[in-house]
């Protein structure tokens, strides 16, 4: 795909420094046309045409500034299949209107540098001709660079690192992200933010335990409680937050699994199928205990790792309700966890303890008769070349018993929905 990334930044931001970096990096860096004077010899940022030749090129954008024309030629952007350049975010919608008129997908890169218009005035050394001096103006330009594609922030090390990055990703795309990009973009202040250092796997990162998290109908909080710990009780599950923040630019998704040590454990973890791009808020799954022994985790601890992956192409990026939404409150809604009547998971409960250990033995004849099963294959595999024969003979005999056994679980398990069928009939 060819790619047109576009620099956009408040002036004073680094805009032309990173430009300089980039193509000192051999990246093609576009060469804008303008109808100004060229101010010296040496001055051979432009092709400078005069107002009169300015109709003899096709442009693909043209703004108006001052008494001065400035464009891109068609035949610039065309020359290369990845090129560079960059935008005032005044006039960014410009930008975006001409996009039908050449064959890249544009990939806007925000420099989010400025903080405040003094520090704009600062990086401009006050000059006149340069800084800002009207908040609206600086407001609707900040907002601008935040809506770009991708937004990127810290000193000047980290945002060459991370365009190095942007602009590799973005011509390769459709792959999972490796550990060089992911630690670039989090030190960048994009990905996820309140990161944990070296964190970061070969292809994800390691999401970590919040204090917040919702169980049995009420909110808990980790440090008030008298053993500092999280506890899922057996057969029960909890809503969990991770610490880290989502802020995915709009060409990066991401989605999130339960690490191995925790699935070995008995958790089972559920969750949407990703995170969309362009989402920036909080993180949350539920993990659901399906053994039979309460599971405790501590508060920072590693429960999760997330992968991210680049589209295909740019999205217009997650607009849904909960974007910017880092509060748990936001998320959950109680009339959703319970009946208008009584509460679902107090229904629940009035029959868990009456079935708990029914469950319990039966979870274990399960668990027990999938591991014989296991272990009786892998013996036999073991031994195929040797005791074929015997071996097919004693796995005949105990996959019979083994169906005997599920033939009387399965049995046992139906009295028992049908017991609590009634239970619930009874309580409605």
């Amino acid at each position: 795909m060819k790619t047109l990334f576009v620099l956009v930044g408040i002036q004073g931001s680094g805009k032309s420094t990173a430009l300089e970096f980039l193509k000192n990096k051999g990246f093609k860096i576009l060469k804008p046309s303008t109808t100004r004077t060229q101010r010296s010899a040496t001055d051979d940022e432009y092709y400078f045409e005069t107002t009169q030749g300015w109709g003899t090129q096709s442009y693909a954008w043209e703004i108006q500034r001052s008494n001065a024309k400035y464009g891109m030629r068609l035949s610039e952007i065309e020359a290369s299949d990845s090129c560079i350049t960059v935008f005032d975010p005044g006039n960014l919608q410009t930008l975006y209107q001409s996009s039908d008129r050449f064959n890249h997908e544009i990939i806007t890169i925000g420099l989010n540098t400025i903080s405040s218009i003094g520090v704009q005035n600062q990086r401009v050394n006050n000059d006149s001709s340069r800084k800002i001096t009207d908040i609206n103006v600086f407001d609707r330009e900040l907002e601008a660079v935040c809506s770009c594609d991708i937004v990127i922030s810290g000193d000047q090390a980290v945002i060459e690192s991370a365009l190095v990055q942007i602009t590799q990703l973005g011509n390769s795309r459709g792959g999972i992200l490796n550990e060089d990009i992911i630690k670039s973009l989090i030190k960048a202040n994009t990905l996820l933010l309140n990161t944990i250092p070296n964190k970061v796997q070969a292809a994800s990162y390691d999401l970590h335990l919040a204090n917040t998290y919702w169980c049995e109908g009420n909110f808990h909080e980790i440090d008030k409680l008298d053993n500092h710990t999280l506890t899922i009780p057996p057969y029960s599950y909890v809503i969990v937050q991770a610490q880290e923040e989502a802020h995915l630019p709009k060409f990066i998704s991401g989605n999130f699994d339960l690490k191995v040590s925790m699935f070995f454990n008995g958790l089972i973890l559920s969750n949407g199928p990703q995170v969309d791009p362009g989402y920036r808020g909080a993180l949350f799954c539920m993990l659901y205990n399906a053994s039979d022994i309460a599971f405790t985790l501590k508060k920072g601890s590693s429960f999760a790792t997330i992968q991210f992956f680049s589209t295909s192409s740019t999205s217009d990026g997650y607009r849904g309700k909960y974007q910017d939404k880092v509060e748990f409150i936001d998320f959950i809604q109680r009339k959703g966890l319970n009946s208008s009547k009584e509460s679902i998971l107090s229904r629940i409960n009035a029959v868990s303890n009456e079935n708990r250990a029914f469950r319990s033995k039966y979870g274990k004849i399960f668990w027990g008769t999938l591991f014989f099963l296991v272990a009786l294959v892998i013996g036999t595999e073991y031994n195929l070349y040797s005791t074929a024969q015997t071996s097919i003979s004693k796995a005949e005999e105990s996959f019979k018993d083994i169906e005997k056994k599920i033939a009387k679980a399965t049995s046992d398990l139906d009295k028992l929905q049908k017991t609590l069928d009634k239970q619930n009939a009874q309580t409605k």
